[in-house]
């Protein structure tokens, strides 16, 4: 995540026992997970020693996939590569 930002590409981060506020992406364009447990951000290694947190497991895929999505359809393009005057052939031919 840290290098993605610092190279200006957006992510989606998710943030549950570390604070966003202290950890999170800078710069613009990037998307915050969190969940309203009243205990986060405490900085621990899971809830009541289970090393499973319950603010970190309470973010659902479907919310992930709903706040990448719009993040995807603002990338830009990559640039083209030099084209070649042969044919090109996929990885799996020989």
């Amino acid at each position: 995540m840290h290098m993605a930002a610092a190279l200006g590409v957006p992510v989606v981060a998710l943030f549950g026992p570390s604070g966003e506020k202290s950890w999170g992406p800078w710069g613009e364009g990037h998307v915050v997970l969190t969940s309203p447990y009243l205990c986060r951000p405490c900085g621990k290694d899971g809830c009541l020693g289970s090393k499973k947190s319950d603010c970190l497991e309470a973010i659902s895929p479907q919310a992930v996939l709903a706040r990448r999505e719009p993040l995807l359809l603002r990338a830009r393009p990559r640039a083209e590569g030099p084209r070649c005057d042969r044919p090109c052939r996929s990885r799996s031919s020989p």
